[in-house]
């Protein structure tokens, strides 16, 4: 016990070297989100991103991109937030060679995946989920020529921002015709998002076909995704416990103490 104990510590110190991190902009700044600097990571010097999208965001990135101009990769963790900040800042990481990650444990979800989608390389740990846009405010008073209006304009921008990424025509069709503001596409690997993607040897012909999409890719409203995301939480933190030495070794949650009492 005492041996799996000690591995278990070794591994979530390892992984707090890891994420050595620098601010970059003041917190006295009370943003909604957070963009720090790691310098030392597998993958190279990373931008790490957590937070809501909202006005703002995209400035505030590629200033941090002319900070560290060494910087390979970024880290997303976001629920989402303004969808014209989303493909600003997705198409603003299409200018660079960026790999775009959403770590094991964490959600990039609605514009956040629409932003992960102008990445150069794309590795997928935690939950990418994608659902169509749809409008926070409606106001019955609205012209149904204007409705109509801005959903055609929205859709078309949509299937451009992904054809203009590389990916093949049957990603923005499956999203524009199976989910809404409650329901997703959630994807858990890489694998699965690149067989939506253009690569070198596919034809035209291939972009317009529909092809079975594979099996881990999943559809669902709010219960599937919070399913998911407990799922991949668990897997997690089964993975940071280790193989133990011995099977017949207690379970480490086994040995948490008991609660305190906050009564």
């Amino acid at each position: 016990m005492i041996f799996q104990e000690r591995s278990i510590m070794f591994k979530l110190v390892l992984i707090s070297m890891l994420l050595i991190v620098s601010p970059v902009f003041a917190k006295s700044q009370e943003l909604p989100y957070k963009i720090e600097y790691v310098p030392g990571t597998p993958l190279g010097p990373m931008l790490k991103f957590e937070g809501t999208f909202v006005k703002g965001l995209t400035e505030h990135f590629l200033e941090a991109l002319r900070i560290y101009p060494q910087v390979t990769t970024v880290s997303m963790s976001s629920p989402g937030g303004s969808l014209d900040e989303g493909y600003k800042l997705g198409s603003a990481m299409s200018e660079y060679n960026l790999v775009v990650w959403v770590p094991k444990g964490k959600v990039c979800v609605s514009a956040c995946a629409l932003a992960f989608v102008g990445g150069w390389k794309y590795l997928v740990g935690g939950i990418l989920a994608f659902h169509s846009p749809y409008l926070p405010k409606y106001d019955p008073a609205s012209k149904l020529e204007g409705i109509y209006y801005a959903g055609q304009y929205t859709g078309v921008q949509q299937m451009y921002y992904f054809a203009a990424n590389g990916f093949r025509a049957q990603l923005y069709m499956t999203i524009a015709q199976y989910t809404d503001r409650e329901t997703y596409v959630m994807f858990t690997n890489t694998n699965d998002l690149h067989h939506f993607l253009m690569i070198d040897e596919r034809t035209y012909k291939e972009y317009l076909s529909w092809t079975e999409q594979p099996k881990t890719v999943i559809q669902g409203g709010p219960a599937e995704f919070t399913a998911l995301v407990k799922q991949k939480r668990l897997e997690l933190f089964e993975e940071l416990q280790g193989e133990p030495a011995d099977k017949h070794q207690a379970d480490p949650r086994d040995l948490l103490g008991p609660r305190k009492d906050k009564s």
